[in-house]
Parts: structure tokens; C-alpha cells; sequence
């Protein structure tokens, strides 16, 4: 398996700053971006393994985003949403609108350094390690 790429979508500096460079720590290369437009632009561009989706976005943002995931060709990019507590209620509407998405669950904030990396990884194993599954980068 080629090394593999995950877009994060996150409003907040500091979190896209701080979910990078965790990944990265971890030899997960980033691409990083604010808003669900420019992430559906490096989706089609970069093929990402996977996509982190911090809940901050406005709800209509992290919405569109998941839908415009949905209806681009190839294989689904499978999706790993981050938030408190309180945005369960659109984590909720997001897997209530996966057509085909794959979401791997969501990751609570205060984001726990240990934990966040190694959800990712074990995310994007499972989505290119099953049988007849190849990794999309």
C-alpha cells in the first residue's frame, strides 16, 4: 500500500493545524483545507485514502460536502467526522444521508492525541485492506 492521503476538512486553525500534524507524526500525508468546496476540488484533484471532517463546518457546509462525496465517481471515500458532544445531532444527519459513504464513525473532541491517529489508521485499513479493495492513492 502506497502511503496513504487524507484531506481534512476543518473552519479552525487550530484543529486543521493540530489533526495534520498528528497524522503526519504518524506518516499520513495531509492535505488541508477550510471549506467543503475547496475539499470537494482536492478530492477530484488529490484522490484522497480518506477524508476527516471536523463537525465545525456549518451544518449546511458538512452536509453539502457529504453529499458532493457521495455523487463523485469511482470508489466512495470513506469519512471520519470529528466533533463534541452536542454535534451529534448532525453527525446523525450525515449518516443518515450515507449513500454509499462510507463514515467511520465520529472522533469527540477535545481531540485525544493518542486516539485521533490511530482511528484514522484503523480506518483506512479497513477500507484498503478488504479483500478486492486496492488503496485509492
Amino acid at each position: 500500500m502506497q502511503t496513504p492521503l487524507v484531506l481534512i476538512v476543518a473552519s479552525s486553525p487550530f484543529h486543521l493545524t493540530l489533526m495534520g500534524d498528528l497524522l503526519e507524526a504518524n506518516d499520513i500525508r495531509t492535505v488541508r483545507v477550510t471549506h467543503a468546496a475547496t475539499a470537494l476540488k482536492a478530492c477530484c484533484e488529490q484522490q484522497p485514502t480518506l477524508v476527516v471532517l471536523d463537525l465545525d463546518l456549518s451544518e449546511h457546509e458538512g452536509c453539502s460536502l457529504v453529499q458532493g462525496l457521495c455523487t463523485l465517481g469511482g470508489s466512495p471515500i470513506p469519512v471520519v467526522t470529528v466533533g463534541d458532544r452536542s454535534q451529534r445531532e448532525m453527525f446523525d444527519a450525515i449518516l443518515g444521508m450515507n449513500n454509499g459513504l462510507s463514515v467511520g464513525g465520529m472522533v469527540e473532541k477535545p481531540i485525544d492525541t493518542g486516539v485521533f491517529p490511530r482511528r484514522v489508521l484503523q480506518e483506512i485499513r479497513r477500507h484498503t485492506e478488504s479483500p478486492g479493495r486496492v488503496a485509492t492513492v
